[in-house]
């Protein structure tokens, strides 16, 4: 079973940080201020302040190129319940269209689209397809497959805004939050303050359902583009808690790729239960 929670694991962590951006958002609420308070506390004196706007354009100054395709390895190791397995995957993706996923030599693979959420597992005789709109039902908030691709290329889950985004200074990083909280969620980033690069982000639901936590390191310029050579994810919620740590090996950019994927005849269908949607109060 160690594919099926590998890639069940990758979509547990990816849907927790669905946040979708069409979320009307609303002026912080006591408990937020207390929290941009206490971030504030923690600004370092002994550096000059620095706008949001300012750190926004560094961010997209360091990267002089751009990515359209990425393939790749990934070593990956899923732990939950003190228990730990490790897969080696490979990679590719193009920007916009898919992100493709193989293992054990093609015996489990997955597919994601704008459109669609797919993967299955010959061994363990199993196959899931569902689309953005179930996905939502099941978890509640609004879905979005540009996270997805954010997340791989370690930027922002959600789009920076100068003039929507305020700045800290927090254990050595500059601190990226929200001027206005959403109903749903809330979040921060932290940045390295020589290197722009995301360190540290946060994304938690504000019903207490449930939160990701990640964590990038080992940076290298492919391309012009500054990607995170190893990224490390804690979810929890209220029924489950696991760990993803990804190490991205052999990077290609930029290169003409291919989506080999059918799901084999005679396997099981993983069924999503429905949720009930979140309070909008």
């Amino acid at each position: 079973m160690r594919i099926v929670r590998l890639f069940l694991g990758v979509f547990i962590l990816w849907t927790i940080t669905g946040c979708g951006s069409a979320r009307k958002a609303v002026a912080p609420n006591s408990a937020d201020n207390e929290s941009l308070e206490a971030a504030q506390s923690s600004i370092n004196g002994g550096l000059s302040a620095v706008s949001a706007k300012d750190i926004i354009k560094a961010i997209k100054d360091k990267n002089t190129g751009a990515i359209s395709a990425l393939n790749g390895k990934i070593k990956a190791t899923l732990t939950q319940k003190d228990q730990e397995q490790s897969v080696p995957l490979t990679f590719r993706m193009v920007r916009g269209k898919g992100i493709w996923l193989s293992a054990l030599f093609g015996v489990a693979k997955a597919m994601i689209t704008p459109k669609e959420v797919s993967f299955y597992s010959s061994v363990n005789n199993l196959y899931f397809v569902g689309t953005f709109a179930e996905l939502s039902d099941y978890i509640g908030v609004q879905v979005d497959y540009d996270m997805l691709e954010r997340l791989f290329l370690g930027e922002s889950l959600l789009p920076l805004k100068p003039g929507k985004t305020s700045a800290t200074y927090v254990d050595d990083q500059y601190r990226l939050v929200p001027e206005r909280m959403s109903t749903l969620f809330s979040w921060w980033l932290d940045i390295n303050p020589t290197a722009y690069t995301l360190t540290r982000a946060s994304l938690s639901d504000s019903q207490g359902r449930g939160s990701v936590s990640m964590v990038y390191a080992d940076y290298a310029s492919i391309a012009g583009v500054w990607l995170p050579g190893t990224l490390s994810l804690t979810a929890q919620s209220q029924n489950t808690s696991l760990a993803l740590d990804l190490e991205f090996k052999q990077w290609e950019p930029n290169k003409p790729l291919s989506f080999p994927y059918k799901i084999p005849s005679g396997l099981n269908r993983i069924q999503l239960a429905k949720k009930a949607p979140l309070s909008h109060e």
